[in-house]
């Protein structure tokens, strides 16, 4: 096995481990898109220094694919191609709330999933919690995710929540 990895063929097969993941992570969050891309209504804010620095890596990948392109394999570009499409696919994914449940990290809820919900609003925007049960190998265990919206799409996500879910709500502790 340690031969796999030392020895002349050391970057080829790096090379080829690292594009089989992002072979596999394109596959895992292109279904995850397409099953919630059409179904959320009031996406999610995405903070401004994140689609920044997802653009910079990405740019920073492709050039330095560009400056090596002597040494280049065909698997460099298939990497370079899958690690681009996994950044833009990031960069375009949302979570989110539709009209029939929400959206969290590519996982969707239904309202029926859901077992509460609660909100707080501040000037950058209003943060979502929504509880979950889910099953485990342990039994069924809770969980609370956030989703964040700007304020110009907070009275719509909370609005759309109460229409759906009113009787779920449920003041949650927060931390701080």
């Amino acid at each position: 096995m340690v031969e796999f990895f030392l020895g002349d063929d050391m970057n080829e097969n790096i090379n080829l481990a690292f594009t089989m993941m992002f072979l596999a992570l394109a596959v895992v969050m292109s279904l995850r898109f397409f099953r919630t891309v059409k179904r959320i209504k009031i996406k999610d804010e995405q903070p401004r220094i994140v689609r920044i620095m997802i653009i910079v890596m990405a740019f920073m990948i492709i050039l330095a694919s560009l400056l090596n392109v002597a040494n280049n394999t065909w698997m460099d570009y298939v990497r370079t191609f899958l690690t681009a499409y996994v950044i833009g696919l990031f960069y375009i994914f949302h979570d989110g709330i539709g009209d029939e449940g929400v959206s969290i990290n590519g996982v969707f809820y239904t309202w029926k999933e859901i077992r509460s919900w609660d909100y707080t609003i501040a000037d950058k925007g209003t943060t979502i919690y929504i509880g979950i049960e889910k099953e485990t190998r342990k039994g069924v265990e809770f969980d609370t995710r956030t989703i964040n919206f700007n304020p110009k799409d907070s009275k719509a996500a909370i609005d759309e929540m109460k229409k759906n879910i009113a009787k779920k709500y449920t003041r949650m502790k927060k931390n701080g």
